[in-house]
């Protein structure tokens, strides 16, 4: 019988199981990291067709799906190596995140020898270790996955992409398409300026809108008065496209990693990377200017009347059901 003590972010769990390693070695041999590849070149080619918005949310859903997944697997590696699929259920995704920042941050972490100080380009230093051993400069793969991690990191923990992203996962509140930003000055004042003193700042056809719960009244008491703010993000599809492939990389070295770790031996496990440097940069390089857009009308907090969450309730129970629409 195996028992096996780790950390999920601050907190202790203990895994008891007959055949771990085994069972470990199943799970990772699973995890298909081509299809996120597949993702890519499936809806890549839909982006001059009829279904152009579709895939191009089908591109980004899937960019913020594979984010999740590497930085699963990045955690389960720091705090949990020997039980993968015992670590990835039992942490949360608000814990993933603080991991994730304590990875990006080189802050203290929990691990099987004790509390270390680690950061994303060294856990790709790591993971690199067995492959490309003739490269020139020595650990040059790595250097650059360790740069890529950062700016996925930098994706992962953005308020914007996370509001995004539930907004997609979470009953699919999106409306897609990206947003034109165009300003001009006025030549007289309350009448909008003409039409060739208009300049565009930005623009994208790609890109999402969605409502998101917006406190009203600072009081923390009273967070559960809120309004539903419009916001909207501008970004390429194309570029999403890119980043999965890198992220079906990253994802599979990761993977093959933790199977050496786990006993695999090294000769007999796939690392990839690009074949052009360049790769690890192209998907950055997609400008549309603004990225993000939340204008909206002003709610005055002094014209809220912030009632106790009790209140509210006895409101509801109060209420008869004469004159109710359904």
């Amino acid at each position: 019988m195996y028992r096996y003590v780790f950390a999920v972010g601050d907190n202790a769990y203990c895994c008891w199981e007959h055949d771990l390693p085994e069972r470990n070695e199943r799970f990772l041999s699973a995890v298909d990291s081509e299809y996120f590849h597949y993702l890519a070149q499936r809806h890549l080619d839909q982006l001059d067709g009829d279904d152009r918005q579709r895939a191009a949310v089908a591109l980004r859903a899937g960019y913020h799906h594979g984010l999740e997944t590497l930085f699963s697997l990045l955690g389960a590696l720091v705090q949990a190596p020997d039980a993968v699929p015992a670590w990835i259920p039992k942490c949360s995704t608000p814990t993933l995140r603080k991991v994730v920042v304590a990875l990006r941050d080189g802050s203290p972490i929990l691990t099987q020898c004790g509390p270390q100080r680690l950061t994303l380009g060294e856990l790709a230093t790591l993971v690199h270790r067995y492959c490309w051993p003739g490269e020139s400069p020595p650990g040059e793969t790595g250097a650059r996955f360790g740069s890529l991690w950062g700016r996925f990191a930098r994706d992962f923990l953005d308020d914007h992409h996370i509001a995004e992203y539930n907004s997609l996962k979470h009953g699919f509140r999106v409306a897609a398409g990206g947003f034109v930003l165009r300003m001009g000055e006025q030549t007289e004042y309350g009448v909008r300026a003409p039409e060739e003193n208009m300049r565009a700042i930005g623009s994208s056809p790609f890109g999402t809108s969605f409502f998101e719960p917006e406190q009203v009244v600072s009081n923390a008491a009273a967070k559960h008065h809120f309004r539903i703010r419009h916001a909207a993000l501008n970004w390429r599809a194309e570029a999403m496209g890119q980043r999965l492939q890198l992220l079906a990389w990253s994802i599979n070295n990761v993977v093959g990693y933790l199977r050496c770790l786990n006993g695999t031996p090294p000769e007999t496990v796939s690392f990839n990377r690009p074949e052009d440097p360049a790769a690890y940069e192209e998907a950055w390089q997609w400008h549309v200017g603004v990225h993000t857009s939340n204008f909206d009308l002003v709610v005055d907090p002094e014209d809220v009347i912030p009632l106790p969450r009790s209140e509210l309730l006895r409101e509801l129970q109060e209420r008869t059901p004469d004159g109710m629409a359904y």
